[in-house]
């Protein structure tokens, strides 16, 4: 699956993503692109789908780091993080909460 998504954050700023996604079941891994005013980012990550909740949002769960191929700021980064994340099927918004560390 393609997924194209507008994104922000508090070190790149307001930027796009795209990704190509893999589900198997609840699990799925996804190869992104970030594009943003200060270069190209590259990243890899894995992740897990939880049971809807009482109001139909579905948790997710997962992980992911920087692979070499980005530009500018990014040529050369290293990271890895963890996230939560809340998928409303409705709109299909996803509300990230990211944490890990990052050097460039």
């Amino acid at each position: 699956m393609l997924l194209v998504a507008s994104v922000e954050n508090s070190i790149d700023g307001r930027g796009a993503t795209v990704a190509t996604v893999t589900l198997n079941g609840t699990a799925g891994t996804d190869t992104a692109t970030r594009y943003s005013a200060n270069g190209v980012g590259k990243y890899e990550e894995e992740f897990t789908l939880g049971a809807p909740d009482a109001n139909g949002m579905i948790p997710i769960t997962g992980s992911g780091k920087c692979v070499p191929g980005g530009t500018r700021v990014h040529k050369g980064e290293k990271c890895n993080y963890t996230y939560t994340a809340t998928l409303n099927p409705n709109t299909n918004v996803v509300s990230f909460n990211i944490t890990g560390t990052t050097t460039r």
